[in-house]
């Protein structure tokens, strides 16, 4: 298990991805944190409004999203918060949740890189 030590930075936007993703949904901003581990790493969390996942009227499952984790990891690696990361996790929510909090309604997908030479390695 992995314990977070500190948060340092916290970014809110509420832009589209540009890029189309492989599955054509089209995904928001929600927000960005860059945390320090105990262990000394740097690690990128991402969190993505995507209403198509949802459990209820979505029409997108997780194996229709995963190209769609790999590709938003993938622009990640151009900001400047990435290179500094050892670890970036892209996460994809139906509905706005706060981070930490749990909403048993939600519908949330999660995929974990490790960043090696340049590239997002699945974890």
């Amino acid at each position: 298990m992995r314990f977070i030590s500190l948060s340092f930075s916290i970014f809110l936007a509420s832009a589209a991805v540009a890029d189309p993703l492989p599955s054509g949904q089209e995904v928001i901003a929600l927000d960005r944190f860059v945390e320090r581990q105990a262990n000394g790493e740097t690690w990128l969390i991402v969190r993505y409004l995507a209403p198509r996942i949802a459990a209820k009227g979505g029409d997108l499952d997780y194996m229709a999203v995963e190209a769609d984790l790999d590709a938003l990891c993938a622009e990640e690696l151009s900001g400047v918060d990435a290179r500094k990361a050892e670890d970036i996790t892209v996460i994809l929510l139906d509905r706005p949740v706060e981070r930490g909090a749990s909403d048993p309604d939600a519908t949330m997908f999660i995929s974990a890189y490790r960043v090696e030479q340049g590239a997002c390695v699945w974890q």
